[in-house]
């Protein structure tokens, strides 16, 4: 049950470090949530705090089954380096929020 996700720092959202990752790899969801961590921090030389999705949405050990057994392959992960830091919502997960072209 491997699957590939890429690794997206924050604050650099050109950055993207693809990695397999086993879904069996943690015992517990916490578990779980710290080997993706290690693994991030490998991969964006940087010690990895906070992991999001690619909606902006906080992934910790209540979500990380729903989100790893909902993800795809190549799910984007962002990760976040200082404490409290903020992903933003990006406006393309919830349709109610896209900007609407104005009528020509």
């Amino acid at each position: 049950s491997k699957i590939r996700l890429v690794f997206r720092s924050n604050k650099k959202r050109h950055v993207k470090r693809p990695v397999v990752f086993d879904r069996r790899l943690g015992s517990t969801p916490e578990g779980l949530v710290q080997e993706i961590l290690k693994l991030a921090s490998k991969k964006l030389c940087c010690k990895a705090r906070g992991i999001y999705s690619n909606e902006g949405l906080p992934v910790t050990a209540d979500n990380i089954h729903d989100f790893l057994n909902a993800a795809s392959d190549g799910t984007a992960l962002i990760i976040t380096k200082k404490k409290g830091e903020v992903v933003p919502i990006s406006p393309n997960s919830s349709p109610s929020l896209k900007p609407v072209a104005p009528p020509t």
